[in-house]
Formats: C-alpha cells, structure tokens, sequence
C-alpha cells in the first residue's frame, strides 16, 4: 500500500519593514503613509545620538542603512542608522546667496542622493552617491543658465529626476525631466506662467502617477499660457510630452491655494484649497467631490492619506480633523489632545502602520506638556480617545523643529540643540 504525505505549510504573516524614506511626502504620492508594521513604540527608547553642531530644518531621508541630513550652514551628512557614526559629509558650493530658502528637501533615488541650494539665485542641482557622497553630476537648472530655484521638492521615476526652476523674472516656472545617470537628456520640459505668486509653490507641489508616468501638479499657474496671477493643476504624461489635462481658475477649479500638500491614492487626487478640498479624478481631472478646509487660513495644508482616512493637521495650530474618503467629516476638534500640524520647518507628521508620528513643541496633551516628541494611535486619534492615544513620548532637551523620518523599526528626528537621534526597540 502507497502512502501519500502531504505536507500543508502554513504561513503565518511576517512583519514588515520598510528600509527606506527616500523624500518628502514618504512617496512619490506624497501620501506621507507606509504600511511598515513589526515594531512597537511602546517598547521605543533612545538608541544613540550624535552631536552635530548645526541646525536641520528639512526632511530626514533614510536609504541604505543611512540616515541623510543638510543643514542650514550647508552640510549634507550620512550618518549609518546602527550606531550614529558618521559615513561622510560634503559641504555645499554656494555660488550666490540672494534670498535665503530651506524648502528645498534632499531626495533619495537608485542609490543617488540629490539636494538643489537654499538660495533662489543658485538652482545648481547636485547629486552624489549615496554610500560615499562622491559627487557624481552637478546640473544649472535646465530652463536656463540663469534660472532661479522652485521650492518644489524633486522626484526620482524610471531613470529620471523630476527638477523645477522659475525665470529671473519669478513669473515663469519650468518643470523638466533630466537623467539620473548623467545629469544630460532632458527629456522634457514645461513651462508655465505663474504671476506674482511663486512663492505658494512649496515641497510637496508635486506628485508622480507611476502607472500613467504622469506629473502632477497643483498651485500657481496660468495653463492656457496667458500671463496673469493664477491658480490651476495639471497632469502631464513626461513619456508622450503632452498634457492629460490641465485647467486654471477660469475653468471653474476655483482658488487652488496648495502650499504644501498635494496627495494622490489610487484613482483620486487630493488638492487642497483655501476654503475647499478637492477630490480630483488622476485620469481626466475632473473634480467630484468638495468639503469644506477646516484649516486655519493658511491652507489648513498637512496631510496623510491613510487606506482608511484623510487625516488633516492644521497649519500653525493642532487641531485635528478625519475624513473619510468620500469627504465625509468623522472628527473635528479643536486645541485637540495631538497635535497634527506641521510646526517649524518640514516636520511634516506621517503615519506608519497605526501609529502617527509627530514632532515639535507641546503636544497639547495635558499629562505631557512640554513634550517634544510623541508617536499616537491613529485609530485612538480618529476616535477621540485619550486614554489609549499615546503609544510613546519623549520631552528632549530642545525644541525638534526640524525634519523626522521612520525606517526599518527606527525614528530619526533632529533638535535645535544640535542633536541627531534614534529611537526604537
């Protein structure tokens, strides 16, 4: 008699962990949501830290088993993510200073670390490699020699850089696709009118749709190419060259006051206006659903974008306010028990898993003021739950003004004291 042996194996689900956070915004998306689960920051405690003695205001990028940072006196470090040593250190060529801006947010692609200068006058783009910070091209801005920098933060997609520039005369921006390899081949290049509002165009301007290989783009803008102060999106697709759709405020898309958060998930893309938020179809760019911004005048503008909710931080206070994906408010409150809010410099919150993370000043918490530092209960958050909000604080010696990141298990944030730290298990 034949016996068969079958064997069943079972599986069981193994945590996730991301290695990277490679640019502002978490994606491409700029959804600032990973779905890294396996950690536990109630175990989280501090790891290391490593005494600078310079100032970060940007968004903390982590890649390779490095964490990234600039500062403000024009030094990008390379610090490995076990221990806190320092990998390598390249200091900044300043050309022309002109008008101070730290907007600019470094970015992480193929193994290639990218940051442009704090100063509108010198738009170089630099990119060195990541494990050695080896310079490896240096580019002027691809709309001209004398072009100034956009505050737009760049994106890396199949093989290029996704840069942006504005004219000596402010009211004309460009957008261009340059090789990753070579700092040569342009791609493609698009240019807008954009009045006398530039400055609303900030880091997270920007979005990419991988499976269309579009740009997206919300803020100021005139599409039809006529000069004059306006307002408008559009897609374009950087392989075929052409608009997908584009429109501006005489077009009926109204006042697209987006200074900062511009969010794609699946089919819809999430823009924010003054006293609107649109829901817009990725495809066609029409608008299908409004709501009201809850936000504080300013844009009301920080977002995450979670499988379940649209959660908003409001800009320069903490107030918290949930939606569902449809527009549907589900909480709303005012001088809440977390603060979501972006504070100073580009600190923007993130979710990962089913925690938010958060840094920068008092957290609103009545049993915690003062803390610097706090990473919460999304779902605690959403249903207005104190008591089982907090998963992990910490007080800090200064304010953390400045950017943070999560990868791998670890928190990376930096202080005004001049501290990088990491916390985990």
């Amino acid at each position: 008699m034949m016996h068969k042996l079958i064997l069943i194996l079972v599986l069981a689900a193994s945590p996730m962990l991301a290695e990277n956070f490679e640019l502002f915004g978490l994606n491409k998306q700029r959804t600032n949501y990973s779905p890294e689960t396996g950690f536990n920051p109630a175990k989280f405690k501090l790891k290391w830290r490593v005494y600078i003695q310079e100032t970060n205001r940007e968004q903390l990028i982590v890649a390779d088993g490095k964490v990234f940072l600039r500062t403000l006196e024009n030094h990008v470090y390379a610090f490995d993510t076990s221990d806190g040593s320092l990998v390598w250190k390249h200091r900044m060529e300043v050309r022309s200073q002109g008008t101070f801006e730290y907007n600019h947010s470094l970015f992480y692609y193929n193994g290639l670390l990218g940051f442009k200068s704090y100063y509108r006058k010198d738009p170089e783009l630099t990119i060195v490699r990541a494990a050695t910070g080896e310079v490896k091209w240096k580019k002027g801005d691809a709309y001209s020699s004398s072009a100034q920098s956009l505050k737009t933060s760049c994106v890396g997609h199949m093989g290029y850089i996704l840069a942006s520039g504005r004219s000596t005369t402010l009211d004309t921006a460009c957008w261009y696709g340059i090789d990753s390899a070579t700092g040569s081949n342009v791609l493609f290049r698009v240019k807008i009118h954009m009045g006398a509002g530039y400055q609303r165009n900030f880091v997270g301007a920007i979005v990419v749709d991988p499976d269309n290989d579009s740009l997206i783009y919300a803020g100021y803008g005139n599409f039809e190419h006529v000069a004059g102060n306006k307002w408008g999106a559009f897609c374009y697709n950087i392989f075929s060259k052409n608009f997908v759709w584009h429109y501006n405020e005489s077009s009926g898309a109204g006042e697209l006051a987006n200074s900062g958060s511009l969010a794609l998930y699946n089919d819809t893309l999430l823009i924010v206006g003054y006293n609107k938020i649109y829901l817009v179809n990725r495809n066609n760019g029409a608008i299908f659903k409004t709501f009201p911004n809850m936000g504080d005048g300013e844009g009301g503008n920080y977002w995450v974008v979670t499988p379940q909710y649209y959660v908003m931080g409001d800009y320069g206070g903490n107030d918290v306010h949930v939606f569902s994906h449809d527009g549907t408010l589900i909480r709303s409150s005012k001088r809440s028990t977390v603060e979501m809010s972006q504070g100073s410099g580009c600190c923007h919150p993130f979710v990962v898993g089913e925690y938010a993370f958060r840094v920068c000043g008092n957290l609103g918490m009545n049993d915690l003021r003062g803390a610097r530092m706090g990473i919460f209960k999304l779902q605690a958050i959403v249903e207005d739950n104190p008591s089982d909000m907090v998963a992990f604080a910490w007080q800090g010696r200064q304010h953390l003004c400045s950017g943070h990141a999560f990868a791998n298990g670890k928190y990376f944030v930096c202080g005004s004291d001049g501290y990088l730290y990491c916390f985990g298990e």
